[in-house]
């Protein structure tokens, strides 16, 4: 996608905008990330995943692949600082040959913005696209600078890319886990498939098929497979439990503009302006999407001359619910 500068103009034609909350600025990153999951079956008090105990570990590895720093994990949850993991070791280092060792003291940090959902539950489903948009967002991607020391410009400047691999917190025989898909693979080969008996759903199901690849990269494929049912331990290993977001193509300038919320029953035309320094052409051209109440409309093929400007709008009516509109490019 073209590096375009964007100015944003909500025009009403009756009644009053309201600023809402949320993250201000997209389209940052490039997400290589999708997902998936299925239903759970029942647990039981020594063997149990809750809605929600999820989180992300974050790797930052240069293009080629290569680890730059001690990888992060990032939760919403309040963990408990003596839960069982196996360290901070991102899923390049276990391809690398990197082994399962038991550490009982633990760290995380938690976003001032919350992590949308990483892992489908039984009833609240995980949504890719809130996913991505948090990655690849200016707001994540200046947390996770200041988290692993390296300056921001630095790391947005295509130099490097960030692995994610989804991580759940559990209970397996009443004492309690962090795993990131690829470890409950590597622990469930070690243990003769303990985890798969008493928790399938978890971490042979929803725990790797939350994160994998739309296109290959870093040497791990594209995930082809079913994006729901159990995957076995090999599978999750070499293909699935991850997402890459690549630095590339900048914004010259990101967008400012906050979420806007309609009153019921408003006219509403809100548009943006495109600019490019550089053609944007039918064979590589913008696009333009707006988020309404959890769904997308996205105005695509918008081409323009080196220079030039570009409007594009979406116009409705918040007939019986209230509108809460974001723009993202």
């Amino acid at each position: 996608m073209r590096a375009i500068r964007k100015y944003f103009f909500p025009l009403l034609l009756s009644l009053t905008i309201f600023l809402s909350t949320g993250i201000s600025t997209y389209a940052m990153g490039d997400g290589n990330i999708d997902g998936g999951g299925g239903s759970f079956g029942t647990g039981s008090e020594l063997n149990v995943w809750r809605n929600n105990q999820d989180g992300v570990r974050v790797t930052v590895v240069t293009t080629g692949g290569s680890v730059v720093a001690t990888p992060i994990d990032l939760s919403n949850c309040n963990i408990s600082s003596t839960v069982l993991n196996f360290g901070k070791v991102s899923k390049l280092q276990y391809t690398a040959g990197s082994s399962l060792s038991i550490n009982a003291s633990y760290t995380y940090s938690k976003p001032a913005v919350a992590l949308p959902r990483i892992i489908s539950g039984s009833v609240n489903k995980a949504s890719i696209a809130a996913i991505k948009r948090y990655i690849c967002s200016e707001y994540a991607a200046k947390f996770i600078a200041s988290k692993t020391g390296i300056p921001f410009e630095n790391l947005i400047n295509g130099d490097y890319k960030l692995v994610i691999e989804p991580i759940a917190y559990f209970t397996h025989n009443g004492k309690n886990y962090a795993m990131t898909a690829t470890e409950a693979a590597l622990y469930n080969k070690l243990s003769g498939g303990a985890l798969r008996r008493v928790l399938p759903s978890l971490t042979h199901q929803n725990l790797p098929l939350a994160l994998f690849l739309e296109k290959s990269d870093l040497g791990y494929p594209a995930w082809t497979g079913s994006t729901s049912g159990k995957v076995s331990d090999d599978a999750i290993i070499s293909s699935l439990g991850i997402g890459i977001v690549s630095y590339k193509d900048v914004p010259s300038e990101e967008l400012e503009a906050p979420d806007y919320t309609y009153r019921v029953d408003t006219d509403v035309i809100s548009s943006i302006m495109l600019t490019s320094a550089t053609e944007v052409n039918p064979k590589n051209p913008a696009k333009a999407t707006f988020y309404i109440n959890g769904g997308t409309y996205t105005v695509s093929n918008i081409v323009m001359p080196s220079g030039e400007t570009e409007r594009s709008s979406i116009r409705g009516n918040s007939r019986t619910t209230v509108w809460t509109l974001r723009f993202c490019c």
